[in-house]
């Protein structure tokens, strides 16, 4: 058996035009991307900042303690957001997507077992750090490591269902047809730079949002951000290619041939320029507004790249698609219902981060101010004044 074995599609059909569903998937996993950006390159920012604040940097010391308050927040965040993606990838991909899954087995069902250990470690880190004590660090790489296990086996699944043509030698053995080494590498490491770049940026913004408060902090902390962003930027120059050079060569020729594909192709590193040298301008002079820009070129950076994925996908799968594999069973009542359960939690997750930016945006209480002719004195009760005559 060496061609390509695809399951027969759903009988139910799909609910909702496919261009519709296309187009929620690629919005809900971009949502879905900014979470996990601080869940990923968060958790490497605050144990970098954890092992130089053991050194006596008092700055990493408190950024650690922020960060990791944070990162119980983000992974609930990436988590809740990460389950319209994965639902849109089953209903349009699910052939693909269920066979793919079975292939990997129980490397893919441990990715809940990894979870749950990498979530509780970072709950200990962020509740309980006086408890942790010195060990505070192995918990956050433990937990770190769990987690970007969870995401090479995401990578790994797409990466795999991607390819019918390996799905025998992966399941009935080598003598069923070929066993490539899957090109995992490259798409993690693509991801991963992306996902520590968005959150230096999130980090060099907090920055400026606590320059307001404690400008010798909120400076350093701005400029920290903007060196991971720099330092992914970097491997970036090298990474992207590299994974972009692992993609077929008809899949590449059709990116390139399409205005759609073209134009995600070079807007996503034209964007990602403008952000890092508006973020490094926004540090040097402390400026919201070139902040501001940068995060928005940035974001939009990763939305074309989150667009391109998607093209590339649908590019690999669509010539395996069974026939009749999107055949459409229109289906009003649940597509209304979800668009109204999708927009009353966007709204209240909206809401949550409005109530967290106002926390952040508050300055400080400032200690009371001594009592004229008091200053220096010892605290305590004073004499009782002078009675009045009645």
């Amino acid at each position: 058996m060496t061609g390509p074995v695809v399951p027969p599609p759903d009988p139910i059909g799909l609910p909702a035009p496919p261009g519709l569903l296309q187009g929620l998937l690629v919005f809900t996993f971009f949502l879905h991307v900014l979470p996990l950006a601080m869940t990923v390159g968060g958790a490497v920012i605050t144990l970098a900042s954890e092992v130089a604040g053991r050194q006596g940097h008092g700055h990493h010391q408190r950024l650690a303690r922020e960060l990791a308050a944070v990162l119980p927040a983000s992974v609930a965040y990436t988590i809740t957001f990460g389950v319209a993606p994965l639902l849109f990838v089953q209903v349009l991909y699910g052939v693909f997507f269920f066979t793919s899954s079975i292939i990997l087995g129980w490397l893919w069902f441990l990715m809940i077992p990894a979870m749950i250990v990498a979530y509780y470690g970072l709950y200990l880190v962020a509740w309980f750090r006086e408890r942790v004590g010195r060990a505070a660090p192995l918990v956050l790489a433990v937990a770190g490591l769990l987690i970007l296990y969870v995401a090479a086996m995401h990578a790994k699944n797409q990466v795999l269902m991607a390819h019918p043509e390996w799905w025998p030698g992966r399941y009935f053995g080598p003598a069923a047809g070929p066993t490539p080494v899957l090109p995992v590498l490259p798409r993690l490491a693509h991801a991963f730079f992306g996902l520590l770049g968005l959150a230096g940026l999130a980090v060099s913004l907090y920055g400026h949002r606590v320059w307001r408060a404690d400008r010798e902090y909120g400076r350093w902390v701005a400029r920290s951000g903007l060196a991971w962003v720099l330092g992914a930027a970097a491997a970036q120059i090298v990474v992207a290619p590299w994974y972009w050079l692992t993609l077929p060569a008809p899949i590449q020729s059709r990116v390139l041939a399409g205005g759609l594909g073209g134009g995600l192709l070079l807007a996503a590193p034209l964007l990602a320029a403008l952000g890092v040298g508006l973020l490094a301008l926004a540090a040097a002079a402390m400026k919201p507004g070139p902040a501001i820009a940068a995060g928005v070129a940035m974001v939009g950076a990763t939305a074309a790249l989150v667009g391109l994925r998607d093209l590339v996908r649908q590019l690999a799968l669509l010539p395996h698609l069974p026939a009749g594999a999107w055949a459409l069973a229109l289906q009003v009542g649940p597509a209304v219902m979800f668009a109204v359960v999708l927009l009353a939690g966007l709204a209240l997750v909206g809401y949550l981060l409005a109530r967290v930016a106002g926390e952040l945006r508050a300055p400080p209480v400032p200690p009371p101010a001594p009592v004229s002719g008091t200053a220096g004195r010892a605290p305590g009760p004073g004499p009782a004044p002078p009675a009045q005559a009645g």
